[in-house]
């Protein structure tokens, strides 16, 4: 709304004009604050942009991290299953020595 406006407004209501000019030019301060307030706060296409493009490296930084990870892990358990398989084996052994 208007500066205009809202001092006819205010006028209309026989409100003096000098405090209905005050009134106006306050109420005009107070919105070109919020759209100021408004225009920080939204987000513009560039702003999307980089933040995909933030979201993207993060996924394939952490994606590569994951494969190491299990990669690691993969390593170890065929580390542990080789040793259960020994003591399986030699555990079998003793047992088939022992009823012979």
């Amino acid at each position: 709304m208007s500066t205009v406006k809202i001092l006819s407004i205010l006028e209309a209501a026989s409100i003096e004009p000098p405090k209905a000019r005050a009134i106006a030019e306050s109420f005009e301060l107070a919105f070109r604050e919020q759209e100021d307030d408004l225009t920080k706060t939204l987000m513009t296409n560039e702003d999307g942009e980089k933040l995909r493009a933030e979201i993207k490296t993060s996924m394939a930084d952490l994606r590569a991290e994951l494969r190491t990870e299990m990669a690691n892990h993969k390593a170890e358990i065929i580390k542990w299953m080789f040793l259960f398989w020994i003591g399986q084996m030699a555990t079998t052994a003793a047992l088939i020595k022992f009823l012979q």
